[in-house]
C-alpha cells in the first residue's frame, strides 16, 4: 500500500465516501488515506478457494450469505478496508 499526502486531521468514512470514483482503491487505516494494489494471482486463487469453501459450508447449513470482494469493511470511522 502507498499512503497518499497528508492531511490536516485525520480522514473517516465520510471523506473516504467523498472521494472521487476514478478506479482507484482506497482504504482508510488510523485515519491515512492509502491507495490499495489490485490484487495479484496468487491471491486470487486463494480467495477464490476460500470462497467455495466457506460458501458451500454456509448455504449447507442455511447460516447466511458470503460476499465476495470488494466490499468496504468498516471497523470504525477512522478504519475501512
Amino acid at each position: 500500500m502507498v499512503s497518499t499526502a497528508p492531511f490536516d486531521r485525520p480522514l473517516n468514512a465520510a471523506d473516504l465516501a467523498d472521494l472521487p470514483e476514478d478506479g482507484t482503491r482506497y482504504e482508510l487505516i488510523w485515519g491515512e488515506l492509502y491507495m490499495s494494489p489490485a490484487p495479484g494471482t496468487e491471491h486470487q486463487i486463494v480467495s477464490a478457494n476460500l470462497f467455495t469453501i466457506v460458501s458451500g459450508y454456509i448455504r449447507a447449513r442455511g447460516l447466511g450469505m458470503v460476499f465476495a470482494a470488494p466490499l468496504d469493511v468498516y471497523s470504525d470511522e477512522n478504519n475501512v478496508v
